[in-house]
Formats: structure tokens, sequence, C-alpha cells
């Protein structure tokens, strides 16, 4: 991603992706993007962050919880290294709505036992991958819960 998107002071809405095809089974597979650490600046005026893909170094995952109008965050190529931090910055991210957390592979689990709180307006949660167990706290029983998981695995639900 270009730098100079971050001086779009007033950007609302960055969705960036693009699909490559399995060249096993031909199965098309949605590609995000690696944004830079700096999107932070943007935190008085992005609403939709989409295809976010996890950095190295995790940096970006908490840096997510500082773009306090965010309304939608879509996070793809996800892995449980990733610890603390995404949950973290989830829990600060008070407007978000629809929440969706794609695994960088069916077995790779995502982890949701480090959230304390789930955001007050959190309406929609899709999770694609593997899950040990799964908890949101808060999670009201209108909001709605899409799962595609791996098969054979095996999960607790609590806090619904």
């Amino acid at each position: 991603m270009p730098v100079a998107i971050l001086m779009l002071q007033k950007l609302r809405h960055l969705l960036v992706y693009r699909y490559e095809i399995d060249s096993d089974d031909q199965t098309p597979t949605k590609c995000g993007f690696k944004a830079p650490e700096q999107i932070r600046c943007l935190h008085e005026s992005l609403q939709k962050l989409c295809f976010l893909e996890e950095n190295q170094r995790n940096i970006l995952m908490r840096e997510l919880g500082r773009l306090n109008q965010l309304r939608r965050l879509d996070i793809v190529k996800f892995r449980k290294r990733a610890g603390r931090a995404p949950s973290s910055s989830i829990e600060k991210l008070i407007n978000l709505r629809p929440l969706s957390v794609s695994a960088i592979r069916m077995g790779e689990v995502i982890d949701t036992h480090y959230l304390s709180s789930s955001p007050q307006f959190l309406q929609r949660i899709y999770l694609t991958g593997s899950l040990e167990k799964f908890t949101v706290p808060n999670l009201l029983i209108s909001s709605i819960l899409c799962l595609q998981l791996c098969k054979g695995k095996s999960f607790v639900l609590t806090g619904l």
C-alpha cells in the first residue's frame, strides 16, 4: 500500500484485496494488504478497514486500538502467534459493528480467550479457521455469529 494514502486525513473506507487461485484445487483465496504502522494517523476518520494482513512484528495489531472511529474490521491471514495484541486492540474499538477474522490456513487456531470484553456495538462476528475455545464476553444474544471451522475440531461456546 502506498504510504501517500495516509495523507488523506478524511479517508473513511480502506478496502484492499485481490483473489489468488490455488493451483492445487483451483480455490480462490482472498488476499489482503499489509498496512504501514503509521495507519494510526487516520484515527479520526477511518471507519472501515478491510482485508488487513497481520504483520510479522505484531506492531500493527497493537496500533489498531487507536483507530477509535473504526466500525468495520476485517483481518485476513491471521496467525495464533499474534497473541494478546489483537484482542486488546479490538476491545478498544467501541464503535465496531462487524468483525471478521480469517486464519492463514484452516488448521490455524483463532484464539478468542484473551478478550475480556467485546465492543459495545458489536453486531456480527465472522471467524474462519479453527477454534480451541470460543469466548466473547458481553456478546448480546441478538449478535450474529458466523463460524467456518476446520473439520474435526471441538470447542466450547461461552459468553453468549
